[in-house]
């Protein structure tokens, strides 16, 4: 009795995908007493599984009895040789059919004279025999027949209860490691950016000496495996001969001629392709087993010719011939290949939901930007349209340097504003601050005169634009008119807000000169007056009362957040600071000439006695060389490049500088240059002014 499955080592014996070889032999428990003195034992011996033919395996299949009675014994004709349907006769079930003239012949260079057969089974297919055999001629009654099938069948349930058992317990050992797999992996995001996380998983998965991973061009390998050089060469191999199915071999120098090169790391593997294209692959590697395989007899057959063509000479001795088996790994069984097709299923589910909210990200992100994209577009076209409409209606009755006085205003407070918004990340904004940084700029030293009272409350970006605006008008018309144009007006400005969450905001000045409402009408008038109806759909009164301004404005709660009671607090004094604070020769870096042309004015107003502009970092570089300025005025951004490598050649020259910027607060700059000034764009004389001032005294021009 013979089973299991061995691994012969010539092409012409079992192949992957082969049925197990059969081993026909003397029925036999090792014990000596059961056979007769004198007779040889098969015990240990292998057959080729080429002993028995496809056809006679079928044979097996359908019918677990097959009896010789005597070798010896002339064949009886059948008569008639076909069915009433015009068929050869079947004689699958028949005990007394003949057998082939073959295969007798085998029998009898073994000096067998009878022989009973009775087939193994597993999973309805044949999986070994039980050969009795006997050197006379032998008949069994029906009684025997009956007993020996019983056996077989017997027999056959209790390999398959055993074999279904083992496979539970390896089937379970790889649904435990999946299940790790699988955890490990939604624990670490996506699959496979952290790879070492999960490959000694994938490990346990598969039983083998090591696994590599090889993933848009990138490899990890843990375990005993080829090289990373050899693994690519390995994977173009795959590339080839794999297609999109799993791929296992336990002779990979046979189909994969460098692979004979490689049996101590990987004389088999098991390929499992993880992504459609590129192709990705997870491969487990099986080292070279070598082993002794005992046949019985020489396995090759030699082939004969006569009347009727070639014929197959059964062998005409069984004695036992040892080969040694090289260049092979141990076969992957079928649970290998089960449990490499339930990874392979998971890493794609995995990578097709990893695809597909790569692609729905993608989407989502083409969608904002386009959003953005258009937002940005309209914002631009509003912020034009108002600029050009400040022009407009600013220059009427006015001449040309008044005109240009209050439109640099205008558009300052708009900047002011928009910085801090952004400085927020275009998150609702602080009233308070807004209101100080208008009286900031415009009052001076008359601050000590103007009381803020109300709750903390934020105005969202829209309506703090808007108010920016409407005080920056109120804070000028009280300093050239009103309450703060003398040393006794004072300006109370409190907010609160209803039971619906709208925010009243009153401005009230006292104590200043008579007013005279003719002579206070105008496009400043316009803005206090017009603009939060218009934008925010609120209410706006502006009297011309005879103690002074009273300004009362509702905010709708949509455009407001409060994030804290009332609390009294006065705007802050400003220290006053030189208005020329430059000197000598400066140096200009910007790329943008009608901005270059405003700088260069405002930095020859504060004091400078020549000014250098130029547009590109080589430029900068060879003024510098050529004539050290004793200030600089960088533009961050110039096209293609920055000006970063000027500020650190300006920094090791000692040589003072601020750099100016559409950026703003925002702009990220290396740890040794965080303490320069920042002037955010569009500047003004008062802004470029403090932030010269702050870098100066920070930091003195080491040169001349």
């Amino acid at each position: 009795m013979r089973g299991g499955r061995p691994r012969p080592a010539v092409a012409d014996r079992l192949r992957p995908g082969d049925d197990l070889p059969l081993c026909p032999g003397r029925l036999r428990t090792g014990d000596r007493r059961s056979v007769k003195p004198g007779i040889p034992s098969y015990l240990g011996l292998r057959y080729p599984a080429s002993d028995i033919p496809q056809q006679a395996r079928r044979l097996y299949e359908t019918n677990l009895l097959r009896i010789i009675s005597d070798t010896e014994a002339v064949p009886v004709p059948i008569v008639p040789t076909l069915d009433p349907m015009g068929q050869p006769l079947d004689l699958s079930l028949s005990v007394l059919r003949s057998v082939s003239p073959i295969h007798i012949e085998y029998l009898r260079n073994m000096g067998v004279r009878a022989s009973l057969s009775v087939s193994i089974m597993h999973r309805g297919r044949l999986w070994g025999l039980m050969a009795c055999h006997d050197y006379q001629p032998k008949y069994l009654d029906f009684e025997r027949r009956t007993a020996a099938e019983l056996f077989g069948r017997m027999f056959s349930l209790t390999l398959e209860s055993r074999k279904q058992r083992i496979r539970e317990m390896q089937e379970q050992r790889a649904r435990t490691a999946h299940d790790k797999l699988m955890r490990t992996i939604a624990t670490h995001g996506r699959p496979f950016d952290k790879i070492g996380h999960i490959i000694g998983d994938l490990r346990q998965m598969v039983d083998c000496d090591g696994v590599g991973v090889y993933i848009d061009g990138e490899i990890h390998i843990e375990g005993v495996t080829p090289t990373a050089g050899e693994l690519r060469e390995i994977v173009r191999f795959l590339n080839r001969a794999a297609a999109s199915r799993i791929y296992a071999t336990h002779e990979l120098g046979v189909v994969f001629e460098p692979g004979r090169e490689m049996v101590d790391r990987a004389a088999g593997l098991l390929a499992i392709p993880i992504s459609r294209s590129p192709r990705d692959y997870l491969v487990f590697f099986r080292r070279e087993l070598v082993r002794s395989v005992v046949w019985a007899g020489k396995p090759e057959k030699s082939t004969t010719f006569g009347p009727n063509g070639a014929r197959l000479s059964p062998r005409k001795s069984f004695e036992a011939w040892r080969e040694t088996v090289a260049g092979q790994s141990a076969m992957w069984t079928e649970l290998d290949l089960q449990a490499a097709e339930l990874v392979r299923v998971s890493l794609l589910e995995i990578v097709l939901q990893i695809t597909d909210a790569a692609e729905r990200e993608r989407r989502t992100t083409q969608e904002r930007q386009e959003l953005l994209i258009a937002e940005l577009n309209h914002r631009v076209r509003n912020i034009l349209g108002l600029i050009r409409g400040l022009v407009s209606q600013s220059r009427r009755g006015h001449d040309p340097e008044v005109f240009a006085e209050e439109l640099n205003a205008r558009i300052d407070a708009l900047a002011r504003a928009h910085d801090q918004i952004t400085r927020d990340d275009w998150k609702p904004a602080s009233l308070s601050g807004l209101i100080e940084a208008e009286a900031a700029v415009y009052v001076g030293e008359s601050l000590r005169r103007i009381t803020l009272e109300g709750p903390n409350a934020l105005l969202h970006p829209k309506a703090f634009s808007t108010m920016a605006l409407v005080f920056h008008e109120l804070m000028t018309n009280a300093a050239k008119y009103g309450a703060l144009a003398d040393d006794r007006g004072r300006i109370a400005v409190s907010w609160s807000t209803d039971e619906t969450g709208d925010l009243a905001i009153e401005w009230r000045e006292t104590g200043g000169p008579s007013v005279q409402p003719t002579m206070r009408r105008g496009f400043g008038t316009t803005i206090i007056e017009r603009t939060v109806p218009s934008e925010l759909r609120g209410t706006a009164e502006f009297h011309l009362d005879i103690t002074g301004v009273v300004a009362r404005y509702l905010i709708p709660s949509e455009y407001v957040t409060v994030v804290s009671m009332a609390s009294r607090r006065a705007v802050p004094r400003l220290t006053s600071v030189p208005t020329r604070v430059l000197e000598g020769h400066c140096l200009l870096v910007e790329d943008n000439a009608i901005i270059a042309l405003d700088a260069e004015e405002i930095m020859q107003e504060l004091g400078a006695a020549s000014v250098e502009q130029v547009a590109s970092v080589e430029e900068a570089f060879a003024t510098i060389a050529r004539r050290r300025p004793r200030f600089a005025l960088l533009d961050f951004n110039l096209g293609p490049e920055t000006s970063l490598p000027i500020a650190e050649r300006l920094h090791e020259a000692g040589i003072p500088f601020v750099f100016a910027t559409g950026y703003g607060e925002q702009l990220k700059l290396p740890e040794a240059l965080t303490a320069v000034p920042i002037v955010s764009k569009p500047f003004t004389k008062a802004s470029l002014l403090a932030g010269i001032t702050l870098r100066t005294q920070a930091e003195p021009s080491k040169g001349g």
